[in-house]
């Protein structure tokens, strides 16, 4: 399905932004409705920051605790992020990265998974210096790592928002959704078809896909951790066929309602202007789902 969005490789401008910006709004308040508490360690990031035999890239941007770590979609950098950093900074510290292979980060050994994701960034959250707990964001197939993340570090993890999330078993119930194969499908559906097998390496970050499922999979639930699932409201065409089109839509829809089943502290947001890009197509669901459960955490 067209949901995975190629965002522009622009990490050196955005950095320099970043920095300006952060310079400018060191005396910004916090939000009223969730007063700053004081960062335990105010020391601006940005750059790169070493991890064992390689160095990931990293904008931290604001003050305060808890800090929000934003992850995005296959393929897609801390750039992508831009428009919601830059409001939700007024609310808490807030940090963007760009993983292993993309951006200005170093690479590392291809193809990978999401376990290779996850424990990246325990090591950039280790050498970071950020004390937990932390607000987990992760849009598409960032929401897998953050979802994975959450589960194996627990006790780091104030809350999660997936943003129009992937789900470990989409292509599977994708697969089932689909008419029987058939000498008249069109180009566009046998493409399609092709791209639901587990199997494959997933371009561009070359995911293996059947092991990365399983591993998330694995990990269980987040219950009873804060858990916020923002969905899209606009419908996005997969295949060239209005009927197939629906459907795919309404299984995405059911799969963005069972992740709600992974705490029984959950609810849903929908992003009613926005297609798969939320990030970019309509920020301000995400930095009032920020601001909501900054709110709830340090009311605790």
């Amino acid at each position: 399905m067209r949901i995975f969005e190629r965002l522009g490789d622009v990490m050196v401008r955005w950095l320099v932004l970043g920095l300006a910006v952060l310079l400018i709004s060191c005396a910004t308040p916090s939000s009223p409705a969730a007063p700053a508490t004081p960062s335990t360690s105010p020391t601006p990031i940005n750059g790169k920051l070493r991890i064992g035999d390689r160095s990931l890239a990293m904008i931290c941007l604001g003050t305060g605790n808890p800090t929000v770590i934003l992850d995005a979609g296959n393929g897609g950098t801390a750039a992508g992020w831009s428009q919601v950093q830059l409001a939700a900074m007024k609310i808490t510290r807030v940090c963007a990265y760009d993983r292993a292979n993309l951006g200005t980060s170093d690479p590392a050994p291809l193809p990978r998974t999401l376990q290779d994701w996850t424990n990246d960034l325990e090591h950039l959250l280790t050498a970071s210096g950020l004390s937990a707990p932390y607000i987990l964001v992760g849009h598409s197939y960032g929401g897998l790592n953050v979802r994975l993340y959450a589960a194996e570090h627990r006790q780091q993890v104030a809350g999660v928002i997936l943003v129009d999330s992937s789900h470990p078993d989409q292509n599977a119930r994708f697969r089932a959704a689909l008419p029987a194969a058939s000498s008249s499908d069109s180009t566009d559906l046998v493409t399609f078809r092709g791209n639901l097998d587990d199997n494959r390496i997933l371009a561009p970050e070359q995911v293996r896909v059947a092991e990365s499922m399983q591993q998330v999979r694995a990990a269980g639930t987040l219950d009873p951790m804060p858990l916020i699932v923002i969905s899209r409201g606009q419908t996005e065409p997969a295949v060239d066929s209005k009927a197939i089109n629906e459907t795919l839509n309404q299984v995405w829809s059911d799969l963005q309602q069972d992740l709600l089943n992974l705490s029984t502290h959950s609810r849903q947001i929908i992003a009613e202007h926005s297609g798969h890009g939320v990030p970019q197509q309509q920020p301000t669901v995400i930095v009032q789902a920020i601001e909501d459960m900054v709110r709830e955490v340090r009311t605790r």
